[in-house]
């Protein structure tokens, strides 16, 4: 999977870059979040409902959040990244899909979505 380019700023500081992991940060790197829709779909994908904003730092993150937030288990799971959304998807038979679309939304207004803050 490779869906985590973002416009998400994350500069290691020098003790976090010193370990060679790309995902370890700390309170001292800078950091900017993104907004991430949510939409949620049955059988057809192109009949999606809204149901709330992720604010994190990286994709990753976001569909982590999604899996463990509307999947009762991580078995069976298909995640993908396409140009300009991620989905993470279960099939429960050949007729019933239950998935999330995430779109990054660079527009983050103050309207009354139902907002998950992962920063």
């Amino acid at each position: 999977m490779n869906c985590y380019y973002t416009f998400s700023m994350i500069t290691q500081c020098t003790d976090c870059s010193n370990t060679g992991k790309k995902d370890q940060f700390c309170d001292k790197c800078i950091k900017v979040a993104d907004y991430f829709d949510v939409f949620q779909y049955t059988n057809d994908v192109d009949n999606k409902e809204l149901v709330g904003r992720i604010k994190a730092y990286r994709w990753k993150d976001a569909l982590d959040y999604v899996k463990k937030s509307f999947f009762a288990d991580n078995f069976d799971l298909v995640t993908n990244c396409e140009k300009d959304f991620a989905f993470v998807e279960k099939k429960f038979d050949k007729e019933k899909v239950i998935g999330y679309k995430l779109y990054l939304n660079p527009i983050h207004g103050n309207d009354k979505i139902t907002l998950w803050n992962l920063t």
